[in-house]
């Protein structure tokens, strides 16, 4: 990121980097991974940084989540990364925002791409 070439950069995310034991939605969960709070720790910096253009989250999926808590989990993990930083310790404390909504964080707006399938 610090070659004066390198203009911006994408974050791409995959949901089954996260613990199977909070994120089971998943075609291929493995053991040990991190954290949502974990995730955004280690997030925030480069979603932060001056040249982050956006964020997309996969791998989610909705028919191993009949009941969608990990939809909304996601959505709280979106939430935490992308907005306002005193959401970002407390990822389950409000409502869900809209998938696939705009969000502005430090005067640049993220793109949120998710699997269109709706979170009730």
């Amino acid at each position: 990121m610090a070659s004066p070439g390198v203009k911006g950069f994408w974050i791409h995310l995959d949901a089954d980097v996260l613990n199977p034991a909070v994120m089971p939605a998943v075609d291929s969960p493995e053991p040990g991974g991190p954290m949502p709070d974990e995730l955004v720790d280690l997030l925030s910096p480069l979603v932060n940084h001056p040249r982050a253009l956006g964020l997309d989250l996969t791998i989610y999926d909705p028919a191993l989540d009949p009941d969608r808590s990990c939809a909304r989990q996601l959505v709280s993990l979106l939430e935490a990364l992308l907005g306002a930083p005193e959401r970002r310790r407390n990822l389950t404390r409000s409502k869900p925002a809209s998938v696939g909504s705009k969000h502005k964080t430090s005067e640049r707006r993220f793109l949120v791409s998710v699997a269109r399938n709706e979170v009730r």
